[in-house]
């Protein structure tokens, strides 16, 4: 048995309740006010009249579909597409409900919610073939099951595109299902679900209940009257026991009473209805206040001045009522409020916040009701920021507001105004590290370079203690080489009506010269010129006789791979060598010793001769007894007859490495050197 609470506020009223909506059936042709289409969603379109919604499982709504294609739910009758037998066409119409749409999908159970319960439910399961089983479960409104069913594939009335239909109805005196569950699967297979032709029916007691309040001094002469609005036929009663056909109960005085509603079935339902006390001759006394040129309204009536009233009234039993009345005036105000915030506070005034400059004016009513206006003045302080950027030596600090900073790097400082706002300090501080530079440099014999208002004209390592801009110390390590200037001694032959051109300088006759150039280093070089005449050669027949002076031209160029290509043009003959580095300078360096020693049968005497000339170059770069100018000049004295002493052959020998140690560095990536070296060599007439 279920009691409905009812409270009748009113003297007299009709309240209207309704136990039993009547049965709703669903085809899915016509939503009211929508239009139908291929996966349209179906979830709350009956909820508001029906109390009814559809989901699905796991979250979703169904959607329908339409008879035909494309496949959507099912491979329905004579082929692909949702196609009902013939002869359930009509019943299915042009539009089913199925679950996901998605036909290759495994169906999703769907699941109709009742916010008011029903105790009957029927519909129409679509093409149940292929060995599906389909299940109907219904629940209560714990969630409870309350009813469990199932139709196989092969059962009556199952089979490719026919309308399977099946229904339940629960005994008993009030509807307790709340949801319904429809669920399948298809052994090894998909199984998409078709429904249509929903229907149920919701069950309790119809009827309407009216009420009049018993009447002024005391009257026995309430009223509750049940009228029957469908179903029935009704019993009625105030106790539960002794029940009457006649839904009138009369002469009632005020209280709280339960009235009995039985069915034909016996089943009861108890609604609670509620008849105030009567209503009696009353007096009231009413105080209030209003504003300065205002008025006020009470009953129809208008005052416009403080004072004490009276007014006569009928109450709502229709008894009589004196009201007492006693007005007063209330006045109104106007507040001017100057602040000053800080940046990021706020200002909070009768519940309204300021965070910005301005004025403001709140238009705001008493505790009475009047005016009250608050005029605002907010200034808000900005923060404050100021900027320092400074460089300090390494080894040295910053100190700022007490803080000490010896790194390189930017610092913020959160400090405080004199009004109590925060302001912000940013640093920036460069440590300038101590800074150690180098600097080299070359100069000739005799000259000098400059380096910081200092002097230097001899080769070494020197150090200077400087500063730098901002006044941190800072170190200049020099590196100055002495560059070597060159004395070469050349000798010609100049022949009968000859001319001979040296460094663009022509010679006609005999003699002895001088030139003064710039080396490749850039320093002077003194260039000692001998021409002699052509000589007179005697000898017998075969005649082989020595030249006094023969020249030599060698052309050495950097090839790919650290060798070097020398090329050597004399006698009337050119031969060309290919050789590494240290071969290069032991040749290069013999025919200057040679030359300078008069030398006539070593290295020139096999020039030509790339066999022995090579096995010289061999012996020499190989044989430890000749690899130190000591040693060399050793080789010298000891091999043939010369008038210079070790010590100058050892400093010749020095010098000429030297310099041709200098021409082959300069080439080495990429260049080219020639010179001419006068030399004896045999010459056969």
């Amino acid at each position: 048995m279920k009691k409905l609470a009812i409270a009748i506020l009113l003297f007299s009223t009709n309240v209207a309740i309704s136990q039993n909506l009547g049965c709703l059936m669903i085809d899915f042709e016509e939503i009211d006010n929508d239009s139908l289409f291929e996966g349209k969603v179906i979830s709350d379109q009956f909820s508001a009249q029906f109390g009814l919604t559809f989901e699905l499982e796991g979250g979703g709504s169904p959607v329908l579909a339409q008879v035909g294609n494309p496949l959507t739910a099912f491979s329905g009758f004579g082929g692909a597409g949702d196609t009902p037998d013939p002869a359930d066409a009509a019943d299915i119409g042009d539009y089913f409900l199925t679950d996901d749409g998605n036909w290759l999908d495994t169906a999703v159970p769907i699941i109709l919610n009742f916010t008011t319960p029903i105790d009957s439910f029927a519909g129409c399961i679509l093409d149940m073939d292929g060995g599906e089983i389909f299940y109907i479960e219904a629940y209560d409104q714990s969630g409870g099951i309350i009813l469990q069913d199932s139709i196989m594939a092969g059962e009556p009335n199952t089979g490719d595109g026919i309308s399977t239909c099946w229904g339940f109805n629960l005994m008993g005196c009030e509807g307790t299902v709340y949801q319904i569950k429809f669920s399948g699967f298809r052994p090894g297979g998909s199984f998409g679900m078709g429904l249509d032709n929903l229907s149920f029916c919701y069950s309790g007691i119809d009827v309407e209940i009216n009420s009049t309040q018993p009447s002024c001094g005391g009257e026995l002469d309430g009223v509750i009257e049940v009228v029957t609005l469908s179903g029935g036929p009704y019993t009625f009663s105030l106790d539960g026991v002794n029940f009457t056909s006649d839904g009138l109960f009369t002469n009632l005085q005020p209280d709280s009473y339960d009235i009995f509603v039985m069915d034909s079935d016996g089943c009861m339902t108890t609604y609670e209805v509620s008849l105030p006390a009567a209503g009696a001759n009353t007096s009231g006394f009413l105080e209030d206040s209003f504003c300065f040129g205002d008025s006020v309204v009470i009953n129809d009536v208008t005052y416009k001045f403080e004072g004490n009233y009276n007014q006569f009234l009928t109450n709502a039993a229709g008894c009589d009522s004196i009201l007492s009345i006693s007005l007063s005036l209330s006045s109104s105000f106007s507040l001017t409020i100057n602040e000053e915030i800080c940046q990021g506070d706020s200002l909070v005034i009768n519940g309204i916040t300021y965070a910005e400059s301005g004025a403001f004016i709140q238009e705001n009513t008493t505790a009475e009701g009047c005016d009250s206006n608050y005029i605002i003045n907010l200034q808000v302080i900005d923060i404050a920021i100021g900027t320092i950027d400074e460089t300090i030596c390494s080894g040295d600090s910053l100190v700022v507001n007490g803080f000490v900073y010896s790194v390189s790097g930017d610092f913020e400082q959160e400090l405080l105004t004199g009004s109590g706002c925060d302001s912000l300090l940013n640093i920036t501080l460069m440590v300038e590290m101590p800074e150690e530079g180098l600097e080299t440099a070359s100069i000739c014999e005799g000259d000098s370079i400059q380096i910081n208002n200092i002097f230097y004209n001899n080769a070494g390592t020197y150090t200077q203690l400087l500063q730098t801009d901002v006044g941190c110390d800072s170190l200049l390590n020099i590196t100055i080489d002495l560059l070597p200037s060159f004395q070469v001694t050349e000798s010609y032959v100049l022949s009968s009506g000859q001319t001979i051109d040296i460094n663009g300088t022509s010679y006609d006759e005999p003699g002895n010269y001088e030139q003064l150039l710039t080396a490749g280093n850039g320093c002077d070089s003194l260039v000692i010129i001998t021409i002699q005449p052509p000589p007179l050669l005697e000898c017998e027949d075969p005649c082989v006789a020595y030249v006094p002076i023969q020249e030599f031209t060698v052309t050495t160029n950097a090839v790919t791979g650290g060798n070097y290509s020398i090329k050597i043009n004399g006698e009337n003959l050119e031969s060309i060598y290919s050789l590494p580095l240290e071969q290069t300078e032991i040749l290069l360096q013999m025919l200057d010793i040679e030359s300078e020693l008069g030398i006539a049968d070593n290295l020139f005497r096999t020039i030509h001769q790339e066999n022995k000339t090579l096995e010289i170059l061999h012996y020499l770069s190989t044989n430890e007894a000749v690899k130190t100018p000591a040693n060399l000049s050793n080789f010298f004295i000891q091999n043939y007859e010369l008038a210079s002493s070790q010590d100058e052959i050892v400093r010749l020998i020095n010098k000429v490495k030297n310099q041709n140690n200098y021409i082959l560095d300069k080439i080495k990536n990429g260049g080219t050197s020639k010179k001419s070296i006068l030399h004896r060599s045999l010459n056969r007439l």
